[in-house]
This record gives C-alpha cells, structure tokens and sequence, in this order.
C-alpha cells in the first residue's frame, strides 16, 4: 500500500505549493533590466554627446554586455567601470564599439580579456 496522498490530492497539494513559491528568474530579471535599461539611457546620452553613431540596437546591447562583464570580473560597480571605460581612454567609443563585428563572435572570458588588455594599455583604471 502506498503512503502519501491520493494522486489529485499530490498534484493539488503541489499546484498550490508552486504557486506561492517565490520565482527567483522574474526577480533577477526585473533588476538586470532595469540596471540594462540605466545604462543604455546613459550610454545612448553619451554616444549622442560625442557625435559617435551606435547602428543597430544589437551593439547598444553588446556594449552593456561588455560593461557589466568586465564589472563582474574586476568585482567593482558596472556605473565605475563605465566611468572609467567612456572616459580617460575612450575604450568605449574607440574600442568596443568600433570592434563590435569581431569581438561578438567571440566567447565572453576572450571579450572580458582583450578589453581588460586595452584597457591596461591606455592606462585606464576603475
């Protein structure tokens, strides 16, 4: 004899369990894209501002994919690495953006990487 409950009474008992169950992927994704929604407004500002032409919205999204990437890797803020990448070297607007055609294809760790690489090379620091 099985114990537990009757068959519809398991599927009832567990339609309501996952109904109240907190869904962690709607909450990261709320976060994440208001955080993605802040930077392409301020990156679409910058970009306007030095008169450099972003083409589709795929390098807009590639460009705050690299943003927060090299943030998480170097374990600061994605506002400071931004700071850091739009200002003193321009790698933003003479680096990533210019590179987009080449660099998307390539695996994130590489992308981190290479822009870490320019990075110390123009003498950026975040």
């Amino acid at each position: 004899m099985r114990e537990g409950y009757p068959p519809s009474e398991a599927r009832r008992r567990r339609r309501s369990l996952e109904r109240w169950k907190p869904n962690l992927s709607n909450v990261r994704n709320i976060v994440y894209g208001d955080l993605l929604k802040r930077l392409k407004i301020r990156l679409r500002f910058y970009m306007m501002n030095k008169t450099a032409k972003i083409e589709s919205n795929r390098e807009l999204e590639f460009a705050v994919f690299c943003i927060e990437n090299v943030a998480t890797a170097l374990g600061k803020p994605s506002g400071d690495v931004y700071r850091a990448l739009a200002g003193k070297g321009d790698v933003l607007r003479q680096y990533i953006i210019p590179s987009y055609d080449v660099l998307h294809t390539q695996g994130r760790d590489y992308i981190v990487n290479d822009i870490c690489e320019v990075m110390a090379e123009r003498g950026v620091t975040v």
